[in-house]
């Protein structure tokens, strides 16, 4: 990126920071979680100890980030390396994305990108140009995608409701700035559940592994 461009975005970041740092949502337990940001055309920067809303927002202004990341996990010790944070809980997210829908628009809306030659094009085999087929898949979600994400979205809250009695309020939904929602529950009961308990929780939700017939379901004979 051409040092004329960042400047431009830098100076309209700020302006935004400034200007609408009231849109921002900044979580709870704001000093325990991690935080982290990248600039334009820099790396990653973590481990970083937020105490609340104005320590975030002197952050915003002072270093003017493209991104902005927070742990849905919350530690002891936010800033120390990852194995000695002292994990004590985490929030629930859930990630639906219109990709793994297996929607019938997503053809239409599918472009290739050659790696060798950055040629846009439809052919998911090879490239019109330069005949490569290293090819890199992108598409462009449709109004169909998004609305059938916000259907497994109204899905999974009434799941999440009915089921396992976490409070409506507790549950936010954000787009995840390409094809989906990301679905986060806040200061439920299942904030201590470990990695294999998460995993069983979202079985339970996709109905994996389960028995049809427990469920008084009977098998169809063809």
């Amino acid at each position: 990126m051409q040092e004329k461009d960042i400047k431009f975005l830098e100076d309209s970041f700020k302006k935004y920071y400034f200007e609408h740092f009231d849109l921002i949502r900044v979580p709870n337990r704001t000093s325990e979680r991690e935080f982290g940001f990248q600039k334009f055309n820099f790396g990653m920067t973590r481990h970083i100890p937020i105490k609340d809303d104005k320590e975030l927002h002197l952050l915003l202004m002072k270093n003017i980030p493209s991104d902005v990341y927070c742990s849905n996990a919350c530690y002891s010790f936010p800033n120390l390396p990852m194995n000695e944070k002292d994990w004590k809980d985490a929030d629930l997210i859930f990630d639906i994305d219109a990709k793994d829908l297996n929607l019938e628009c997503r053809k239409n809306h599918m472009v290739s990108k050659c790696s060798e030659c950055n040629e846009i094009s439809t052919d998911s085999v090879k490239c019109n140009k330069c005949n490569s087929s290293k090819l890199e898949k992108k598409s462009l979600p449709c109004k169909n995608c998004i609305g059938a994400s916000k259907n497994e979205v109204s899905k999974l809250s009434e799941i999440l409701i009915e089921d396992f009695d976490v409070q409506k309020n507790n549950i936010h939904v954000y787009f995840s700035g390409n094809e989906g929602f990301h679905v986060y529950v806040y200061d439920s009961q299942f904030q201590q559940l470990g990695s294999r308990e998460r995993s069983e929780l979202t079985d339970y939700i996709m109905f994996n592994g389960a028995i049809p017939e427990t469920f008084g379901m009977k098998k169809f004979k063809v």
